[in-house]
C-alpha cells in the first residue's frame, strides 16, 4: 500500500496518454508505436538533460520520491496541472472516439 498509492497518479497520467495516443493512432499497432516511442524520447530527453518538469509529461520536482517526500516547493501544483493536462488529453480522445461506419440509404 506504501507503493501503491504515491504511484497511483503517475500511472492514471501514462494510462491517460496511452489513451489519447491511441485515438490518434489510425490502428492499434500505430498506437502501440506512438506509446514505444514516447517511452524511447522520455530516456533519451533525460540523458540529454531534459530533465525540468515543465518540458516532461507527469513529472515533479523530486521526481525519483513521492511528493510527500520529496520535499521540493509546488510538487502539488505540477500534479494538478499534469492532471489537468491528462484530463484534457482523455476527454478529446473521447470526443474523437472511434470512426462511425456510415448508414447506406
Amino acid at each position: 500500500m506504501w507503493y501503491v498509492l504515491p504511484s497511483t497518479h503517475d500511472w492514471l497520467l501514462l494510462a491517460a496518454l496511452a489513451l489519447f495516443l491511441q485515438s490518434l493512432a489510425p490502428n492499434k499497432l500505430a498506437g502501440w508505436g506512438y506509446m514505444v516511442f514516447y517511452l524511447i524520447c522520455s530516456l533519451a530527453l533525460n540523458k540529454l538533460g531534459w530533465q525540468d518538469p515543465h518540458y516532461r509529461y507527469g513529472a515533479y520536482p523530486g521526481a525519483p520520491l513521492p511528493p510527500a517526500l520529496s520535499g521540493a516547493h509546488g510538487v502539488g501544483w505540477y500534479r494538478l496541472s499534469w492532471g489537468t493536462a491528462a484530463a484534457t488529453m482523455i476527454t478529446l480522445a473521447c470526443m474523437r472516439g472511434p470512426p462511425q461506419p456510415r448508414s447506406v440509404p
